[in-house]
């Protein structure tokens, strides 16, 4: 188990180290000392089985202090009352040496009942309390956010009543009829703008499209002759013989 250091393979050596004195410790200090038993779980021969590791500082010859450790079967037998007695784990064996000055604490936070609650409460408290507290520290100076100004409070303001909203509804129909009073609207005249009727659309005016003349040129005639492999200008019987190579 090189987690929780070098084991102690005898069983003997173990039950021998909890009561027997630290050579040359000081008076009162066992040979190992300092226990803490932690659940685990363990792959045997037949699959996985429950143990406890009894961890602690083991104090060799020459007063060498090094961790060391124990697996412990459950339930367990000690091999000093010649495994006549069965204890349902090594807890209650430590806990018959206590007149003898054996102490231990357990690990009870290593079940596997309380490995999910407490690390869930752990990233809980770690990122709910101890992270703002540190960036609180490193941006202020202190583990609480100093108290922000308080801006303008609006809750008390109540809108008043304006003219227009006091005004009831004019259509542009009754405004135009002049079946509204004006002044019995509560709305001076001066306020209301004069409707007036859109101005209509500008009239398009298109001129006739005039067609370009087209310009008097010389008349060109197309054809092909049995050594032309695409149709060719038609030239003159004056132009023919003028050109070289045709006959």
């Amino acid at each position: 188990m090189p987690d929780y250091g070098e084991t102690i393979n005898g069983d003997r050596d173990f039950e021998r180290s909890l009561t027997a004195a630290a050579p040359g410790g000081e008076p009162g200090v066992r040979a190992f000392h300092g226990l803490v038993v932690q659940p685990a779980r363990i792959a045997g021969d037949d699959g996985p089985r429950d143990v406890h590791v009894v961890t602690g500082r083991y104090v060799s010859a020459g007063g060498v202090v090094k961790q060391r450790c124990y697996v412990a079967a459950i339930p367990y037998r000690p091999v000093r009352a010649g495994g006549r007695a069965e204890y349902p784990s090594v807890r209650d064996y430590l806990d018959g040496l206590e007149k003898q000055g054996v102490t231990y604490r357990y690990a009870w936070w290593n079940e596997p009942r309380w490995i999910v609650p407490t690390w869930t409460a752990g990233t809980v408290l770690g990122a709910g309390f101890l992270l703002p507290m540190l960036v609180n520290y490193l941006t202020y100076g202190t583990i609480r956010r100093p108290p922000e100004e308080k801006g303008i409070d609006l809750s008390k303001v109540r809108p008043t009543k304006s003219v227009a909203a006091a005004a009831p509804a004019v259509t542009a129909a009754e405004r135009e009829g002049g079946t509204v009073d004006d002044s019995a609207a509560g709305v001076p005249p001066e306020d209301l703008a004069p409707l007036s009727a859109a101005p209509p659309p500008p009239a398009l005016v298109a001129t006739p499209l005039e067609v370009a003349a087209a310009e008097p040129g010389e008349a060109h005639t197309y054809g092909a002759g049995p050594e032309d492999f695409y149709p060719t200008e038609r030239k003159a019987p004056a132009e023919r013989k003028a050109q070289p190579g045709r006959r």
